[in-house]
């Protein structure tokens, strides 16, 4: 399922950047007289079998291609370590610092939870309170830092937007006009492109994009969507579903007036006369459940989406024409 960036980002901030309160007590086992990695410590501090083990890796920021050395300049001790060496330590590993934390038993003094970073035979003491927001975090299955955000794609870097239903498709794109205004088209079937009514366009992105669900549920049967095998909540086979996708610009190639699709975000919602309306996301297990309100205002942007851009504005009723006045009587 799909994560809160922010929220996400947050609890992987307090384990990586964890402190310990103090060190166990007792000397620690050396590992070369422990090959196995199961010996007194390990099972005096209950790490022998943690109750929780969590894991990190901190990505290294790719160098400009300008600054980056050839490999033939590079210097013969330069080599990183294989993998996991250093995994305590500020070293650089393929893709990144890596670390894994098992926690064990309680301590009294000081007080928390012990700890060891895989590789190091220190057992330390940290905080009760990040163990147990650790491990309330694993017990809740993550619930705290799912997303509720139906898209999460940036509206002014939206270049294509594909509707799907039982009618058919309706594919536009966006492009730059001569005097540098962003201007959206509509493609046909047969690949022509006609102009579209620019502003819905951006207005139904901005509306997507600010769509929040009420709370998570189990994904029904979609057509042309498998069902996993084992998953016994996937309800009664469902009704015709509108499917949404949007498309990024690709940050590699934003020259000239057409834009290139980069990252593209598919949600299919489903719309039941028995029950609430429901979006799942493509790659997510689980479905959001959407407010009739948010659904209505979905629909009523969409109606004007479709509509031809020379179509007379529904709210606005033509009065007959009125005849002329008489002239008047001579004197």
């Amino acid at each position: 399922f799909a994560a809160d960036s922010y929220d996400a980002s947050g609890l992987a901030a307090k384990v990586r950047e964890a402190e310990m309160t103090g060190l166990a007590p007792g000397d620690p086992v050396a590992p070369e007289s422990d090959p196995g990695g199961a010996g007194g410590d390990e099972v005096r501090f209950g790490l022998a079998d943690p109750r929780l083990t969590a894991s990190f890796t901190v990505a290294s920021p790719a160098a400009p291609k300008s600054e980056a050395a050839p490999k033939s300049e590079a210097a013969p001790d330069s080599e990183a370590p294989p993998y996991g060496e250093a995994a305590r330590g500020e070293g650089a590993v393929p893709g990144g610092r890596s670390a894994t934390i098992h926690f064990g038993g309680e301590s009294a003094t000081p007080p928390g939870v012990f700890a060891r970073v895989e590789g190091d035979p220190t057992v330390f003491v940290v905080g009760q309170g990040l163990f147990d927001e650790l491990i309330g975090s694993v017990r809740d299955r993550l619930a705290a830092v799912r997303s509720l955000r139906l898209f999460r794609f940036a509206a002014w870097k939206a270049v294509e937007l594909r509707l799907a239903g039982p009618d058919g498709e309706s594919v536009f794109r966006r492009r730059e006009a001569a005097d540098g205004e962003r201007e959206w088209v509509r493609e046909s079937a047969a690949g022509a492109a006609t102009p579209a009514d620019s502003e819905a366009v951006e207005d139904f992105l901005y509306r997507l994009n600010s769509t929040d669900g009420e709370e998570i549920v189990a994904a029904p049967a979609l057509p042309g969507v498998p069902a996993r095998t084992g998953r016994r909540d996937l309800g009664p086979p469902a009704d015709p579903v509108l499917t949404i996708t949007v498309a990024e610009e690709d940050d590699a190639d934003r020259d000239g007036t057409a834009q290139t699709a980069g990252r593209r975000e598919t949600v299919r919602f489903r719309t039941p006369e028995d029950g609430p309306p429901t979006a799942l996301r493509e790659g997510d297990e689980r479905a959001l459940r959407l407010t009739g309100e948010a659904m209505d205002e979905i629909r009523l942007l969409l109606a004007a989406l479709e509509a031809p851009l020379d179509a007379p504005s529904a709210s606005v009723e033509e009065s007959p024409e009125e005849p002329p006045e008489p002239d008047p009587p001579p004197s």
